[in-house]
């Protein structure tokens, strides 16, 4: 750079030099042509001399016009030496922030690293602090370990010790109170039962004897009456049994028989027999049947089978109806809402609120989907 910077300032003087140069040559010839214009006046003609004139006047024009032309490549040289030095300047300057900069950032650096290494050094020092101390404890406890076992053994004897004695002072003189008390209450009784006539003790062995019959009199009046109502609560229970039962086969039965009656009625007067049976059930219990087992009706088999394929065609029906519309394979749990046309189970309704997000037979807008457990 300060190489470039040299030889462009050297450049510039020597443009700046020659410039002079041929200013000062300019003067010279004109001082000379000035010299000969000035001695030709005085040996030449009037025509000559005005001749000589205006040759005076062009060479001082074009002197002139030279120092102008000198004048203005003086100001461009003037220029460009001035945006070269400010050119330089400005290098020179960014040059030295950057190297300032680099200077501050390897400072900063160097800053960083010796804190991290004064922290790190600390770190090590406190480590190695708390490892010495670690050790003294440890070799102190160790050292107390024997110490404190022995002394701590030697407490628990003697605290078993003074249980033990104080155990032993205890059940002693509690055996000593209650053998005291129970020779005094046996002195008590038999000086008592000394002094006592002869039915005294006919009394007492009666009294007793009355107290043992009547207890066990009461346990066994007990004893004979739950056993009574456990039995009695066993064939109620029986007994209801086989009358629910009976109540159940007839109702079966009067239900059975008047099934076909209704049916041929039903679907006679209107199309829609099937959903009247389904909507009053109750309605064939409180008919009477016409036959019983013994009195069977001509053709009954046959109606008889007519009766199970059509129960069985209903169930059927039922069955179906629980099933999801589209696989009919799992049982509905979703209804779709608010129009309710259609009864999806969870995986056919996810596949079409996927990819349409309307009813396909009402075109109204899914608008929330709510899960109908059956």
């Amino acid at each position: 750079m300060a190489t470039i910077i040299a030889r462009v300032n050297a450049a510039i003087n020597f443009v700046t030099d020659l410039v002079g140069y041929t200013i000062r040559i300019n003067y010279f010839l004109g001082e000379a042509l000035f010299t000969l214009l000035s001695w030709a006046f005085g040996h030449v003609t009037t025509g000559t001399r005005t001749l000589l004139a205006l040759i005076k006047m062009a060479v001082f024009d074009l002197g002139q016009f030279v120092e102008d032309l000198g004048g203005y490549v003086a100001a461009l040289v003037a220029v460009a030496e001035g945006l070269v030095n400010l050119s330089c300047q400005l290098v020179a300057t960014l040059f030295f922030a950057f190297l300032s900069a680099l200077a501050s950032f390897v400072s900063v650096v160097i800053g960083v690293g010796t804190s991290v290494y004064v922290t790190i050094s600390s770190i090590l020092d406190a480590i190695k602090q708390l490892t010495q101390v670690g050790a003294k404890s440890l070799v102190l406890v160790l050292h107390t370990i024997p110490l404190g076992l022995a002394n701590g053994a030697k407490q628990a004897c003697r605290a078993l010790v003074a249980g033990w004695l104080a155990t032993k002072e205890v059940a002693i003189s509690v055996v000593y109170n209650i053998t005291d008390g129970v020779c005094l209450q046996y002195r008590n009784a038999r000086s008592l039962f000394r002094g006592l006539p002869g039915e005294a003790y006919l009394g007492v062995f009666l009294l007793i004897t009355l107290l043992m019959v009547v207890h066990y009199t009461i346990r066994a009046i007990y004893l004979n009456r739950a056993l009574l109502l456990h039995r009695s609560y066993h064939v109620t229970m029986k007994v209801l049994s086989t009358l629910r039962n009976g109540v159940n086969a007839s109702l079966s039965l009067s239900w059975l028989q008047a099934l076909p009656d209704r049916i041929g009625g039903t679907s006679s007067g209107s199309p829609g027999g099937e959903e009247e049976i389904d909507s009053s059930p109750s309605s064939s219990f409180e008919s009477t049947p016409p036959y019983n087992l013994r009195q069977r009706k001509p053709g009954q088999r046959s109606s008889r089978v007519s009766r199970i394929d059509s129960i069985k065609r209903q169930l059927q029906a039922e069955k179906e109806s629980r099933l999801c519309v589209i696989c009919s394979d799992r049982r509905r749990s979703v209804v779709v809402l608010p129009c309710r046309h259609f009864s999806f189970c969870g995986p056919c309704i996810n596949q079409s609120v996927r990819y349409y997000d309307h009813c396909p037979v009402c075109r109204t807008t899914i608008e929330e989907v709510v899960p109908v457990y059956q």
